[in-house]
């Protein structure tokens, strides 16, 4: 991981303007990756910038003039803030396979969305619609190149529709705190004390909770973070996660021994880069309400469907892959199934 880029003194732009330049010589502190945030005081207000992908453009995409109300980069109790664009998108599993049923891997990503936009090849009655599809895709699925290229071969190679869908869940709760952060601090505890059910009050409770707490991009009064919590709840019942319209209870999701070794993979490479004993007890797993003993029997399964290699003593445990990429293992997990 570049450890270069981050953020030196930024001067406000002129008036009217929405971002500026930013020497690379200015860069000095943070250390921050291309489409984070950092913020900067001036006086009384707080300026919010993001650093562009380039490395050297630096946006100041919002202003908050609440005094004593700081809205940094990480939450106050560590981890990226939360947003409300849960609202305007829920799961979208159907859309999500025609995106990638559809992508040309000849051409970048901003070309790709340009013709989704351009043709419409959801289908969908609005434009406003598909823009705010596309945002949500580009945060969740298409960070990274080779993100796409392993989701683009899944979509029209996976074993069965449920691989991919639970591939396709992994990618939308890990890019997305708030989703995130309702399975693993409420409905994980939950779980694990016997009660299964979930309801948009309890949602709504910690929510409002956390947005005090200042682990929000902005503040969320009762409306909005109820909104919030029913596109939470909405987003898991599509997943499996969740079942029941009205009233939501849990329901563990069926994870498919591939869909198991590409988390696994995942985890195992940069930013986390977990392996051995920290890969049996990662959190992660709790997105998939599996405790220590079904992530351990997990493992086995992969080892003995050639997945991975799988050995564990104890406290000692070694795990390795076939492939060093994210493209390439998607294919061995394909190539193995078929």
């Amino acid at each position: 991981m570049p450890h270069g880029i981050g953020f030196g003194t930024l001067l406000p732009a002129s008036p009217g303007d929405r971002f500026r330049v930013v020497p690379r010589s200015q860069v000095q502190f943070g250390a921050r990756e291309p489409g984070e945030r950092a913020t900067r005081r001036s006086g009384s207000r707080v300026e919010v910038w993001r650093l562009g992908v380039s490395g050297v453009t630096a946006t100041k995409f919002r202003r908050d003039r609440r005094r004593g109300n700081r809205r940094t980069t990480k939450a106050s109790s560590g981890g990226d803030p939360m947003t409300a664009r849960v609202i305007k998108a829920g799961a979208l599993i159907a859309d999500s396979k025609i995106l990638f049923a559809h992508w040309d891997v000849a051409q970048s990503v901003a070309a790709n969305l340009a013709r989704f936009q351009r043709e419409n090849l959801f289908g969908k009655a609005s434009r406003v619609r598909v823009r705010d599809m596309l945002v949500v895709f580009r945060q969740r699925y298409l960070a990274s190149d080779e993100h796409v290229q392993a989701l683009v071969w899944l979509a029209r190679n996976a074993s069965s529709s449920r691989t991919f869908e639970r591939i396709l869940y992994w990618h939308a709760a890990d890019a997305d705190p708030v989703v995130r952060t309702i399975v693993e601090d409420l409905i994980w505890p939950r779980f694990v004390a016997g009660d299964r059910s979930v309801s948009v009050d309890h949602v709504q409770e910690l929510l409002v909770r956390y947005s005090r707490d200042g682990r929000t991009t902005t503040p969320w009064n009762d409306a909005t973070a109820r909104r919030v919590a029913q596109g939470v709840l909405s987003l898991l019942r599509d997943f499996g996660v969740l079942e029941g319209h009205v009233r939501k209870s849990v329901s563990v999701p069926f994870v498919p021994t591939p869909a198991f070794a590409y988390v696994a993979f995942c985890l195992s490479t940069p930013p986390r880069g977990l392996s051995g004993f920290e890969l049996i007890t990662a959190p992660e797993w709790r997105l998939f309400l599996l405790d220590r003993a079904a992530v351990e029997r997990g493992f086995l399964e992969a080892h003995q469907e050639r997945f991975l290699e799988y050995e564990a003593a104890g406290s000692t445990v070694r795990i390795g892959f076939p492939e060093r990429s994210l493209p390439e293992y998607a294919r061995a997990i394909t190539r193995t199934t078929t």
